[in-house]
């Protein structure tokens, strides 16, 4: 029961480490969001020419809202790794200030962890980041290069990942609570 903990540190820290190399290669890396730029109109279930965003005034820019969302994630995520440093440093050296400037640091990081995650569901579930998702393309047709599919897709399986964690974290808060309930009795 002891390598309970120490085996959901690993898998805590493995998942910290994919989420940051993720955001970076959808933030800096070779991915199509620097050259594609989806505009997509609310009722419409198709992306939007750019000759037409200019004469419309219902146009979104889709490609802008994932950019921010994502590199903003990578800004959270590099300021979490720091401030896990800072904390280690602090616990090493028994530095109150340190520890103390880390806990300010989690509680500017959770902040904008949580304006972030809540405008990624917004502009990710919405329909502009459906259409420029692909989400409306029928199955089996071929996905042209006017859509942000791979980022749509990444920017799905952080909401649903999101959501699985902490599922199974109020699924294991309750395992243990009955376990040491059953055990005091």
């Amino acid at each position: 029961m002891r390598g309970v903990p120490i085996l959901v540190s690993i898998l805590i820290f493995v998942l910290q480490i994919a989420l940051f190399i993720g955001f970076a290669y959808f933030s800096y890396g070779p991915t199509s969001m620097r050259k594609i730029e989806c505009y997509a109109n609310p009722l419409v279930f198709h992306p939007v020419t750019v000759d037409s965003v200019i004469n419309s005034t219902q146009a979104i820019d889709v490609t802008w809202r994932f950019q921010c969302v994502i590199r903003f994630a990578f800004y959270i995520m590099t300021l979490e790794i720091l401030r896990q440093v800072i904390a280690q440093v602090a616990y090493y050296r028994r530095s109150y200030k340190l520890l103390y400037l880390a806990l300010v640091i989690q509680a500017i990081n959770l902040t904008f962890m949580i304006i972030d995650f809540v405008l990624m569901q917004m502009w990710r579930m919405d329909e502009p980041g459906k259409v420029c998702s692909g989400d409306y393309v029928p199955e089996g047709e071929v996905i042209s290069d006017v859509y942000l599919a791979q980022e749509g897709l990444f920017l799905k399986c952080i909401i649903i990942t999101a959501y699985s964690i902490l599922g199974l974290s109020c699924l294991s808060v309750i395992v243990i609570a009955v376990f040491l309930s059953a055990r005091k009795t």
